[in-house]
């Protein structure tokens, strides 16, 4: 596992197993697990959210691979948000907080604080997101819980 940021509210932050994961032991195509985390600055002054998977193989993890991180490392430690959601089309929704030190950087467009992202399963920017951006902001505030309905 990586080097995780404990401090505050900081830590594991969620986790999703890929939709079409099989669970078996012989490790299937889509046999990825995926959590969110505080990842510790460079400098040990702050962190920033961050995405990795992990792939299920022969009941065992395998290595970790590392998909996204939150353009801008922060202090002091809390409002991380950081939830997951799968979305019918194979795209995954991770939301970052605004963390809480400087309200303003949730309503900045370039700023991935506050923000719902939509990405592929590899961490990309999928082709048909609204806005082609890097990864795109959506809905700019704090959010801690993301459902999403069949119907």
């Amino acid at each position: 596992m990586p080097d995780v940021s404990v401090q505050g509210q900081g830590g594991l932050l969620d986790i999703a197993l890929h939709p079409d994961f099989e669970g078996q032991d012989s490790g299937g195509e889509n046999d990825w697990i995926y959590f969110t985390w505080s990842k510790p600055d460079s400098d040990g002054n702050g962190s920033r959210s961050a995405l990795s998977r992990v792939k299920w193989l022969n009941g065992e993890l395998g290595e970790v691979e590392h998909l996204f991180e939150q353009s801008r490392a922060s202090g002091p430690g809390r409002h991380y948000g950081s939830r997951l959601a799968w979305l019918p089309d194979g795209t995954l929704l991770m939301s970052i907080g605004d963390r809480g030190s400087e309200p303003s950087r949730a309503q900045a467009s370039d700023d991935h604080a506050g923000s719902t992202l939509r990405l592929t399963a590899t961490g990309g920017v999928p082709n048909n997101n609204p806005l082609l951006m890097t990864p795109i902001p959506w809905m700019k505030f704090t959010p801690w819980v993301i459902a999403i309905s069949k119907a």
